[in-house]
């Protein structure tokens, strides 16, 4: 990991080679993926629009656009992303706590997740995973960096965990479990001690019980999972 320090610093893009099983991977995820948007979505789609391919198309232009992105970012010389990881981790958290702000912040179903202008609306929950990935990376292949050491883990728990309380109090219990789980994974691989993962992941795993019974509707959300057909719902024809 250390190799990113001898990368050439004169040049925002490169020429480097494409990690072939990698990229059939995320295709094939991404594929994946739009195969359940389809299934989970088309007889709303029909009832709602008159085709139940609306919602599957929607899905399907982001997922090119992401696809096309994720092209460019890979030409990028790693040594200028390395530039990016702290300003966009700051602006990730201040975008996170935009979603508060009146006017700024767009308020559905009872929940402050979104930051609109006009009538584009996003969610910087969205940012804030991938800032958080660029982050972890950016710290923890400085050279100052002994991810053996406890205090060298604070930083990236403090990024992940300000996200977190960011995200839960927008509420959105699933993103923030999605970033929480992100957030250990990458401590995980960055290979600390098993004994310091482990003093990190049990109040992670006793959070999330917590988090559930804190809030009715999310028990629920969780016993309709369980048992869906217990959940009777009003089909709109």
């Amino acid at each position: 990991m250390k190799q990113i320090h001898r990368l050439k610093k004169d040049s925002t893009f490169n020429s480097g080679r494409i990690d072939v099983t990698l990229l059939i991977c995320i295709l094939s995820l991404t594929a994946i993926g739009l195969l359940f948007v389809y299934s989970a979505s088309y007889y709303t789609s029909l009832n709602q629009t008159g085709s139940k391919y609306h919602y599957f198309f929607k899905q399907l232009i982001g997922a090119v656009a992401g696809v096309v992105l994720m092209f460019i970012v890979m030409r990028i010389n790693l040594s200028f992303l390395r530039k990016l990881a702290l300003p966009l981790l700051i602006l990730s958290l201040i975008l996170l706590a935009l979603v508060f702000v009146p006017f700024i912040g767009v308020e559905k179903y009872g929940a402050k997740r979104w930051i609109g202008f006009g009538s584009m609306t996003f969610q910087p929950s969205e940012i804030a995973k991938f800032s958080l990935v660029l982050f972890c990376a950016y710290f923890v292949t400085r050279e100052k960096t002994d991810m053996k050491k406890f205090l060298h883990i604070l930083p990236i728990v403090g990024a992940g965990g300000a996200m977190c309380v960011l995200i839960i109090l927008e509420p959105n219990m699933s993103i923030t479990v999605c970033v929480g789980l992100l957030m250990l994974i990458l401590i995980f691989l960055s290979g600390v001690k098993i004994k310091h993962f482990l003093l990190l992941l049990t109040p992670a795993l006793l959070a999330v019980p917590a988090l559930i019974f804190a809030e009715p509707y999310r028990i629920k959300r969780l016993l309709a999972f369980i048992d869906p057909w217990a959940t009777k719902t009003k089909v709109i024809s």
